[in-house]
Order: structure tokens, then sequence, then C-alpha cells
């Protein structure tokens, strides 16, 4: 049964939905700059191969470190929208700060703040974005509002790194200290839409007894966590977040490397970015429908990572085709497919797993299992493999893992829900 809410507060949830749009684009559309860093270090700041290893890592690690605990504090204190603002002074006032290079443990402080800084942000406005939804449509979450929301941010990624590889190119001649200029002056409009535009406390909402009612309608009752169910849903979910995360940071450091072993074109290996982005949107645009048609959350949840096992052992299987270029391209199309779903999903089932009161801390710790867990680990292990069993075998099994880890959780829990069906059965039977 739907609440009635007054017409001030359906009029803010518009006027917030607009801005969270506006925040997408922007923020994910200036973190195009994190591709240039590398590229920063190595070649205007003479860095050794090994420097920026480690201040590679180290950024991974802080993302895996402080995305929960910053998530958590915010949560405890409620000063969502303070510590977001502040978070984001130290972000991009560090990105600026890195453009004048130094020593390296002046670039290490400075990507220390920068990197610690940003590792909340986006988990706590994809919080204030599932809380906002739920106020706007009355307490029924349309789920697919939320990929309609963040497919702004494929499409800031896509449109965005193309002006700068435009600007590098051809206007500034190879200065790669202009995409950290470009995502600095971003980052003034990115703050200014989050202290004003976006409700980042989705917490004190429940100070509001409407609030809580609509929080009952769309969410089970505490006690569902600790139950055997839930652990079994939490271990698969963060088991498989961890898989997908940790592919896609392979992908990350060795698929251009392994494509333009095989005679890929950089010019194709610049067209797929710009194919994933498009797709991630379209698919983002319609989760709604698909989460629908195919059975909820975790059936697109799911069927994300069965998509990424075929991605990857595609991908090991391209040095057989007589023109790499095809399957290649054909691979990113289903990488955003993989994406969109994954992480599409990803983020109504880590609000529904959480604890009363701990949504942003959930999320905090989704986007610490998956680019800071998952991604470091495929970052190192893509780097180990490279040079010792090659791409094919390493990507082979990547996938045989991902189908390892997909299946055997699942059967776990359809053996539990079995198990559970028939003491119910055998409980009336007796009654």
């Amino acid at each position: 049964m739907g609440i009635e809410l007054p017409a001030t507060m359906r009029d803010k949830g518009d006027s917030s939905l607009w801005a969270l749009r506006v925040w997408y684009y922007l923020y994910f559309g200036a973190q195009c700059a994190d591709l240039y860093v590398p590229l920063l270090l190595s070649q205007t700041m003479r860095f050794a191969p090994t420097e920026i290893g480690v201040l590679q890592a180290m950024r991974r690690i802080l993302r895996f470190l402080f995305s929960p605990v910053l998530c958590y504090v915010m949560d405890r204190t409620r000063a969502h929208r303070f510590l977001v603002v502040m978070l984001m002074f130290g972000y991009y006032g560090a990105s600026a700060g890195l453009t004048y290079g130094g020593g390296f443990l002046a670039v290490a402080f400075m990507l220390f703040i920068r990197d610690g800084s940003n590792a909340p942000i986006a988990a706590t406005v994809d919080a204030a974005a599932t809380a906002t939804l739920a106020e706007h449509n009355e307490g029924r979450v349309h789920k697919a509002i939320y990929g309609r929301l963040r497919l702004f941010g494929s499409l800031g990624w896509g449109s965005i790194c193309f002006l700068s590889g435009l600007l590098v190119d051809d206007v500034f001649g190879g200065d790669m200290r202009i995409p950290l200029f470009v995502q600095a002056s971003l980052g003034v409009l990115v703050t200014l839409v989050s202290a004003k535009g976006i409700d980042l406390s989705p917490g004190l909402f429940r100070r509001d007894e409407q609030r809580r009612m609509l929080q009952q309608v769309n969410r089970s009752e505490e006690s569902h966590v600790l139950s055997a169910e839930w652990i079994i849903r939490v271990a698969m979910f963060v088991s498989n977040v961890v898989m997908i995360s940790f592919c896609l940071g392979m992908q990350s450091t060795s698929l251009y490397l392994y494509m333009s072993s095989l005679g890929v074109p950089n010019t194709v290996l610049g067209l797929s970015t710009a194919m994933n982005c498009a797709v991630e949107a379209v698919v983002f645009l319609f989760y709604g429908s698909i989460e629908r048609r195919i059975g909820g959350h975790w059936a697109a949840f799911k069927l994300g990572a069965l998509t990424n096992s075929i991605v990857v052992f595609a991908i090991a299987n391209c040095h057989r085709a007589p023109n790499p270029t095809v399957p290649f391209l054909i691979v990113q199309v289903i990488v955003g497919i993989t994406f969109a779903l994954y992480w599409g999903s990803s983020v109504y089932i880590a609000a529904d797993l959480a604890p009363v009161g701990r949504e942003t801390s959930a999320q905090g710790m989704l986007n610490a299992m998956s680019w800071g867990l998952g991604a470091s680990l495929g970052d190192v292990i893509a780097g180990v493999g490279l040079q010792t069993i090659g791409a094919p075998m390493l990507y082979t099994l990547a996938s045989v893992s991902q189908l390892f880890v997909l299946f055997v959780p699942l059967a776990i829990w359809t053996m539990s829900q079995r198990i559970q069906r028939r003491d119910f059965e055998y409980t009336v039977i007796r009654t």
C-alpha cells in the first residue's frame, strides 16, 4: 500500500533527481583523469616503473581501507554533507596540486590525500540516491530509476574522456597535466552540486515517523540480519563482487597490452572505450525492464557474473581469430553489458542487505570490495600472469574461477532453501 507524500517533499525529490543526474555526469566525467595519472608519473615526472607500481598499489589500498571506514563515520555522525564536501576539497585540491610534481614522497603524499579523500564519495552518493528514489516514488522504489541516474556517469566518462584526449593531443602537445586541471575545474561544480542540490544524509529521515513507514514498505525488518539465509546471500554477493572486480581490474591492467601485441590498432583501442560507455548507458537506461523480465536484482547480478565469465573466456581465445580486432570489439560490447548489470544490481542488493541505519556503510563496503580488494588483486595477478603463464591461460583460469565462485554459493543457497521448505512442510503436517 503506497504512502502519500506532501507535495513539497515530492517537488524536492524531483529537483534532487536532476541534481543527481548532473552530479553523476560531472563526477564520473572528471574521474577520467585517473587514466592519465600513470602516464603523468611516467612521461612527465619520469618515475621508474617500480615507483609507479608502488604508487598505483597504494591508491587501490587506500580505497579498500578508507571507503568502509569513512562511510561508517558518516553513518555514526550523520554528518554526510559536511564530510563529503570537505573530502571533495581534499580530492580536487590534491588533483590540482599533483600537477606541480615533486619528488617521490611529495607525490605519494598528494596521492594519499587525493585517493583517500575520494574513497567514500561515490558510495555516499549512491546511498543518498537510493534513499531519494524511495521517497520520490512514495515508498515503492522503482528500481529502474537508479540505472537511469547512473547512465549519466557513463555518458560523462565517455564524453569527457574524449574531450580530455583532444586537449592533450591536439591543443596542449601531449601535456599529461591537462586532464587533472580539467578534473579540478569540474570538481568545483561537483562540490557545489553536492553542497546544495543533493540530500546526502538519508539516515536523518528515520527521525520522522513517515520515513520509518516508508522503510517498512520497501525493506524487510532488521531481524533478517545474521540469519542463515542472510549470511549465505552476503557470502555469495561479496565473493562474486570481488571476482567480477578482479576480472575488470585484470582487464584494465593487461587487456590493451595483450590486444596491442596481437596487432589491434591503437585507434580501435580508443574506439572500444567509446563503445563500452555507449553500451553501458543503454543497459543502464533499460535496466529496470531487464531486471523485471528476468526475475529481480539477484537474477541480474547472477547474469552479470555469468557474462563476466564469458567475457574473460572470449579474451583468452582472441589470439585464435584470424583478425583479433573483431572479437575484441564484440568483447567490449559484452563488458559494457556485464558492468551495467553488475553495478546496477549491486547498489540495490547492498542496500537491501544493509542493517537499518548503515546504508552508507554498506555502499562503502561494496566499493571497498570491488574497486579496492577485487580490482587491486586483478592488477597484481595480471602483471604476474602475463610474465609467467601468458594472457590466454591467465584469462582462461579467471573464467573458470568466476564460474566456480558463482555456482558453488548458488548451489548452497538452493540447498538451504529446499531444506527450509522441507522443514516448514514437515512442521505443517505435524501440526
